[in-house]
């Protein structure tokens, strides 16, 4: 009881403050709601939204997309990544119209996926065990995904397919911007077009 009022008081439990007003509760409540902190703010603008891609390609005559893997050159272009970013290939999918789950595409056909640059990003079989080249689909990590740089572009090449059968491709990315010091990939440590020799 409070003396000089004569009214009883509510301490609280020791180790606590007094609790904090309903109406003040409230209005952080809403606040939290509209209003998000700095943290998760930034964290939704560091975001990038993922961009779907989609491109059908026709088996030629001989059973090939692109000339055929062994011949790389004459590969078809699924996506090229713009000059402001660079873009992560978070989900990659094979698939054909004609050639669902019962029905799948096996080897001996084989699909390549690879950079402009020359860089293998997918194989399909991937090895003896696993002859399925289609319906399949490749899911990675952020950091783990392929990139592709500033202007390069995904390619396809195919062999032993079915000719007038559809391969499809559905591409989930993501564009990064960003500067390294191994920007653009000439500079990078793992330049296979370097020159440099052992001493």
């Amino acid at each position: 009881m409070d003396n000089n009022t004569g009214q009883l008081v509510d301490d609280p439990t020791p180790g606590q403050s007094n609790p904090p007003n309903i109406l003040q509760q409230a209005l952080q409540a809403i606040t939290n709601l509209i209003l998000p902190t700095h943290d998760e703010l930034i964290t939704l603008l560091r975001t990038p939204t993922p961009v779907k891609v989609v491109k059908m390609f026709t088996v030629g005559a001989g059973g090939n997309i692109g000339g055929s893997v062994t011949m790389p050159d004459l590969s078809q272009i699924v996506y090229t990544a713009p000059m402001s970013s660079e873009a992560w290939l978070h989900r990659i999918s094979i698939s054909s119209p004609e050639h669902g789950p019962a029905t799948p595409i096996v080897a001996p056909a084989e699909i390549l996926l690879f950079g402009s640059n020359g860089e293998i990003v997918l194989m399909v079989p991937e090895n003896a065990s696993t002859s399925q080249v289609a319906p399949v689909q490749f899911i990675e990590g952020r950091l783990s995904a392929p990139h592709l740089s500033p202007g390069e572009s995904l390619t396809i090449s195919g062999d032993g397919l079915t000719a007038g059968n559809h391969i499809r491709i559905d591409l989930q990315l993501s564009l990064v911007q960003g500067i390294t010091e191994f920007t653009p990939k000439t500079m990078s440590p793992t330049d296979l077009t370097a020159t440099n020799a052992l001493s």
